[in-house]
């Protein structure tokens, strides 16, 4: 995040969360609903002409299943009650080239074909984004839920896991190197959380990615879930600094945060002057 005061100070966001917050804390203050529906297009939602009003949650705790770099959560025009989430992971290049879409789903699907955890597992793009989808799902289920913070009986988890249809029992709902369930635990802000992800009646997720090209790997589908598939959006942080956004004011404290941390947050072009992808290919 970058904003320059009238009294002297300039203040600077540091890396992906830098950016994000430059991105939405600069829409809330500074845009408009349509910008975001601008983003969402980018990202490849379809019918965002019915989304009217948006609720942000930055960084947003889940407890055991995770922090969001953002959620969204969108109503459409006429009927408050048909809400979609969408839950939000950015990702960074850390000046690596190799850090693409490809590579990050190949170590997740050969951590689990191989059946281990290798250190950072636990922040690999696909593995946050599965832990959501998992935790949706859950929700389906939340009239068998009397009390959000009592998922201590492993009868009734099992029962709402398979109804859920999760394969990977031990690495969704268990916690790492014992077999403690993943709870909502008794946090009242993450309740708050849950119970507005509960009130949504579908789920998107999106990835924002540092590659330069969007280039989709074949996934398998005895490791994903196809409606998890289904509603999975790329897009790329050069996507955002090079076609998003209308709005000069709103655009140019975006441009400043990413060019501050771009060789941190972005895969760099081979030829500079090449436009970005836009739009992913399938491999």
């Amino acid at each position: 995040m970058e904003n320059k005061n009238t009294n002297g100070i300039t203040l600077h966001g540091y890396s992906e969360r830098g950016v994000m917050n430059a991105l939405f804390y600069g829409i809330a203050y500074k845009g408009t609903t349509k910008d975001i529906r601008e983003f969402l297009c980018l990202a490849g939602i379809k019918k965002v002409e019915e989304y009217t009003d948006f609720e942000i949650i930055m960084e947003g705790s889940l407890s055991d299943f995770g922090d969001s770099d953002a959620i969204i959560i969108a109503k459409r025009k006429n009927n408050e009650m048909d809400q979609t989430v969408f839950f939000i992971e950015a990702k960074v290049s850390n000046g690596e080239k190799n850090n693409t879409l490809e590579k990050r789903y190949k170590k997740f699907h050969d951590d689990f074909k191989g059946k281990i955890r290798r250190n950072g597992y636990s922040s690999n793009l696909f593995y946050q984004l599965c832990l959501k989808h998992y935790l949706f799902k859950l929700t389906r289920e939340k009239e068998k839920i009397t009390d959000l913070s009592k998922f201590k009986d492993e009868g009734l988890l099992k029962v709402l896991i398979e109804s859920a249809g999760c394969r990977y029992y031990d690495d969704y709902i268990k916690l790492k190197g014992d077999n403690k369930l993943r709870k909502f635990g008794n946090n009242p802000i993450v309740h708050k959380f849950i119970n507005k992800i509960s009130d949504c009646k579908s789920a998107q997720f999106i990835a924002i990615i540092p590659d330069n090209e969007i280039i989709i790997p074949k996934f398998e589908n005895d490791i994903l879930q196809q409606d998890f598939i289904d509603n999975l959006h790329f897009v790329s942080w050069h996507q955002i600094k090079d076609e998003w956004l209308k709005n000069e004011e709103l655009n140019e404290n975006i441009q400043k945060s990413i060019e501050y941390n771009q060789n941190l947050i972005l895969i760099k072009k081979s030829n500079p002057n090449a436009p970005t992808h836009n739009g992913a290919t399938q491999i």
